[in-house]
């Protein structure tokens, strides 16, 4: 734990970072070089990476070279002082989270200043982009991806502590990876983040509610977030945690009070530059690095990690030298002195341009077009030198194009989802994986179709049907887990795969997305409402991919002959008839949850939330709400909804406001067993009001309130 007597970097460097950016005029000449001037600009970067070696040789007592740290944030300032006020609030969070989860004190120094650089690849990213008011497409993403490696690559090259760095760079990882191989403090940034992100309008979006926030969070939890660290999160927020995020949220009376040093000023504007341009460095060419005066590597982009299949952690501090980077001249032979375009360079330190060849793989050689690059101070005295290796094989050289002509070959033109081909790849590849070993987990089929989509052209125009089709597509993609695939299967149906996923699962998950969808804004237009049907089903051993998906497109159709906006699932025959089947929509169980349904459209499920009675109540208030129920009976040891309401003869309807269900809370006390964190226990009764047309309607409908629920109640 951070002791009384320490300050953190988040309250140590507001004084020294912050900037007033009204009054910022343009720096002099002298001290920020023109935006396309190569050599000035890598000379400020071979600068600050030497104040970086310098002050790790001299063992700073964090291990982070801070005032490589105030001139990084500085520049992360004068870019955009939302994103620093941002990234100082998820330092904060962080720092919260990490105390919650027994980190000790230098633990909490590395965690912070990964927090406050995390987005620091943000500084040389376009504002059209930065500032884009809706999702960002796929290609604006791998931008944003490329400046972020692009920050990383900075970080290593001025010696910032290497598990700053690991933290930085796996929190860009999160939700794409399994979290065993991810650094916890790339976790715990990874949700710090999420929350404050969610707790703000951002420009696509409005800010979200608290219980908004952690129902998506827990949602996702296992997925893109981790469990622990959400729930550390909470733990946190109950004890009046967000109260450190006061100051921050007052950051504009913060600049204001602090007077504009022109020369940090001008300093920040040349780190700008100094990023777009590493950014071009790593688009244009296939690899780089940078040399000091000494031929001492201090830059190892990502392509020269994979041109020369070597790790930047191995390669920087270490001298060049031909044998290093294998350098064969056409002819196939190695260079000698006089020949060595390097040796020419450092005879006359003018630009160059050759060729070369380096072995691939395979040991094969390939031709590159290599620039090399004197880095010159004022004095026209040589402070470095860097190499740009360029493919001139035409399928390395116009990667960029091939990208682009197979994401038109595998993507939906209106949708941009992947289309039939492209699906079809994945499910193939999935299947080959489930077929190889006995003990794979199975993969499961949803299959959706917009319900009366032809009405939707017919009565409002095909420009609102394209849109809402769009929109649909974006709200799967929004709702799936990573690792899922939404596709487009044609016209308005659309299929998700979910691996490692059975079939109870996916059930769920298709219930969750039909009523996403139910109460969502299609075509811009309120009186627009869309609703969709869904057909579920999981492979099984022996069968054909092809099986599993004429199964979910004719679970599909049982839901349109149903009366649409519903979920049904197939199994094959074999299998349904050995099936209990009051267990096809019995909530998932675990160590902490049991249910049981009797004869009487009943069922009681044990749950512990992972909030204290106090709060409990606050959330319950926040689940009445939103469902708009009815409350009944409300004493310390119980509480009585209902939900819906009957029809004229106390029938069940179609619709879920017509599906009444009474429910009723029972708190059991506290349990302590898991340590600090205290959870209460509960039995909740859920029960039909009326007559419901069928158990499989009864059961569906208490699944679809049950995780409403556990999402309001943060229950397990």
């Amino acid at each position: 734990m951070a002791s009384p007597g320490r300050t953190l970097y988040v309250i140590r460097l507001p004084m020294s970072v912050m900037l007033t950016s009204p009054d910022i005029e343009a720096p002099p000449r002298s001290t920020a070089p023109h935006p396309m001037d190569s050599s000035r600009l890598l000379l400020a970067l071979t600068s600050l990476v030497r104040e970086g070696v310098a002050e790790r040789g001299a063992s700073t007592e964090e291990g982070v070279p801070l005032g490589v740290l105030r001139r990084l944030l500085a520049a992360l300032h004068y870019r955009d002082p939302l994103t620093l006020h941002h990234s100082r609030r998820v330092a904060l969070i962080a720092l919260g989270i990490a105390e919650r989860l027994g980190w000790e004190e230098h633990e909490l120094y590395v965690l912070e200043a990964a927090a406050l650089l995390h987005d620091i690849g943000k500084i040389g990213v376009p504002d059209h982009i930065l500032y884009k008011p809706a999702r960002l497409s796929p290609d604006e993403a791998d931008l944003i991806g490329i400046h972020h490696f692009t920050g990383v690559g900075l970080l290593q090259a001025c010696r910032m502590d290497r598990t700053t760095i690991q933290i930085v760079s796996d929190s860009y990882a999160a939700g794409t990876s399994e979290h065993s191989e991810l650094h916890q403090g790339a976790r715990i940034l990874t949700v710090a983040d999420a929350f404050d992100s969610m707790s703000r309008d951002q420009v696509y979006r409005k800010r979200m509610s608290r219980e908004q926030i952690f129902r998506e969070l827990i949602g996702q939890s296992g997925k893109r977030f981790d469990r622990n660290v959400v729930s550390a999160l909470q733990r946190w927020v109950e004890t009046d945690g967000l109260n450190v995020l006061r100051d921050e949220d007052c950051g504009s009376s913060i600049d204001a009070a602090v007077p504009v040093d022109s020369s940090t000023v001008g300093e920040a504007h040349t780190l700008c530059h100094v990023f777009s341009y590493l950014y071009l460095l790593e688009t244009l060419y296939d690899g780089f690095y940078i040399l000091n005066n000494d031929l001492k590597h201090i830059v190892w982009s990502r392509g020269a990690e994979t041109l020369f299949r070597r790790p930047a952690r191995d390669v920087l501090g270490e001298t060049w030298s031909r044998r290093s980077v294998g350098w064969v001249n056409p002819d196939g032979k190695p260079y000698i002195d006089e020949t060595c375009p390097m040796q020419r360079l450092l005879d006359s330190p003018r630009a160059g341009c050759v060729n070369v060849q380096l072995p691939d793989e395979a040991g094969k050689l390939q031709t590159y077009e290599l620039l090399l690059l004197p880095i010159l101070d004022d004095r026209h005295k040589l402070q470095g030198i860097a190499h740009c290796y360029r493919a001139l094989d035409e399928s390395r050289r116009r990667k960029g194009e091939f990208r682009e002509l197979k994401l038109a070959a595998t993507r939906d033109a209106l949708t941009s989802l992947p289309n039939r081909k492209e699906l079809d790849n994945f499910m193939t590849k999935l299947y080959g994986q489930f077929a190889k070993s006995e003990d794979s987990a199975p993969f499961s089929v949803i299959f959706c179709d917009i319900d009366r989509f032809k009405s939707v052209n017919d009565a409002y125009s095909h420009v609102v049907g394209d849109q809402v089709l769009v929109d649909f597509a974006r709200i799967l993609q929004d709702e799936v887990y990573s690792g899922e695939l939404v596709a487009r299967y044609g016209g308005e149906e659309f299929v998700v795969i979910c691996p490692e996923t059975d079939l109870e699962h996916a059930e769920r998950r298709a219930e969750r997305l039909r009523r996403t969808i139910a109460a969502s804004l299609f075509g811009g237009d309120q009186k627009l409402k869309v609703t969709a049907s869904f057909g579920v089903s999981q492979i099984l051993r022996g069968e054909h991919v092809d099986d599993v998906i004429r199964r979910a497109d004719e679970a599909l159709f049982d839901a349109k002959k149903g009366g649409r906006n519903r979920t049904a699932r197939r199994m094959p025959a074999s299998e349904a008839a050995s099936a209990a089947p009051a267990a096809a929509s019995v909530p998932e169980q675990s160590s902490d949850f049991a249910a049981r349904i009797t004869g009487n459209n009943e069922v009681t499920v044990y749950l512990k939330t992972a909030v204290a009675a106090d709060i409990l109540v606050y959330k319950l208030s926040g689940f009445i709400e939103e469902t708009k129920a009815s409350l009944g009976k409300a004493t310390k040891e119980e509480v009585e909804l209902t939900i819906g309401k009957s029809s004229l003869f106390g029938g069940w309807g179609n619709t879920s406001d017509r599906q009444p269900i009474r429910i009723q809370v029972f708190f059991l006390g506290e349990d302590r067993s898991r340590g600090a964190a205290v959870r209460q226990e509960m039995r909740v009764v859920f029960s039909a009001v009326g007559k419901p047309k069928s158990t499989e309607q009864f059961q569906m409908r208490v699944s679809e309130v049950l995780d409403l629920f556990r999402g309001y109640c943060v229950a397990d």
